[in-house]
């Protein structure tokens, strides 16, 4: 990585905040973009210089690679810090910073293409030997071929200490009186799920009603064991893992 004074931050709100922080702590100066809608955001007024990059939109703003990095020639900055969400995984913006001639702050290009979809990484994981999680990875995605890949696989597998336990040693757990709630894992109740959001006593056998939510993470139902009190935690099914 080479030298640098200045770096942009290439996002917005507490994302780029917190970037920011560090950076100044570190002793390098600040830049940050900002769409119409956000000239006034707290990251701008943090930074030492910042720039517009286009309007409210985020397709016409801070996923604009173009934009962003003629910003960052503008004001001097020979660093680019992504943050996360919006282009840090994308890899033509990881390879267009380099190109201007700019530090990325983050994996280089060809590794955003190897591990940034998740089942090229699982593919590439599995060919290297590394242990994973046993699975199906082919692209036939019919019904006919998954359910013949689940039995294969075996539906009740567990997986343990790097190893997969049979069915017969690791049965799933049975239908039972359990205190449950609704929660989700990017809610600040993901730790204390059990503790604050209790909503009574439900049968596991009955379908539980699942929050909608606008996160990409999976919903799941967060339960204690009505008799030892245990946790307990079951994946909604169809949520996308």
């Amino acid at each position: 990585m080479g030298d640098f004074t200045t770096i942009l931050v290439a996002n917005r709100g507490e994302i780029a905040c917190r970037v920011m922080r560090t950076a100044k702590r570190m002793g390098y100066r600040t830049a940050a973009v900002y769409s119409e809608a956000d000239a006034d955001a707290r990251h701008v007024r943090q930074a030492d210089l910042a720039a517009s990059i286009g309007p409210a939109e985020a397709k016409a703003s801070y996923l604009d690679i173009r934009a962003i990095v003629s910003a960052a020639r503008r004001l001097g900055a020979e660093a680019v810090h992504p943050g996360y969400g919006f282009l840090s995984e994308n890899a033509d913006f990881a390879r267009a910073c380099a190109e201007a001639g700019l530090v990325f702050i983050g994996p280089s290009a060809s590794a955003i293409e190897a591990m940034g979809d998740k089942a090229e990484a699982k593919r590439r994981m599995v060919k290297a030997d590394v242990p994973c999680v046993p699975g199906y990875q082919g692209a036939d995605q019919t019904d006919a071929t998954l359910a013949r890949e689940t039995e294969r696989i075996g539906s009740s597998s567990r997986w343990r200490s790097g190893r997969v336990s049979s069915p017969a040693s690791n049965p799933p757990p049975s239908p039972r009186t359990c205190r449950w709630t609704e929660c989700h894992h990017g809610s600040p109740s993901f730790r204390k799920g059990l503790s604050s959001r209790r909503a009574g006593r439900a049968p596991l056998s009955r379908a539980p009603r699942w929050a909608k939510t606008t996160s990409r993470r999976s919903d799941c139902l967060f339960s204690e064991d009505a008799g030892s009190g245990r946790p307990m935690t079951w994946t909604r099914p169809g949520s996308p893992s």
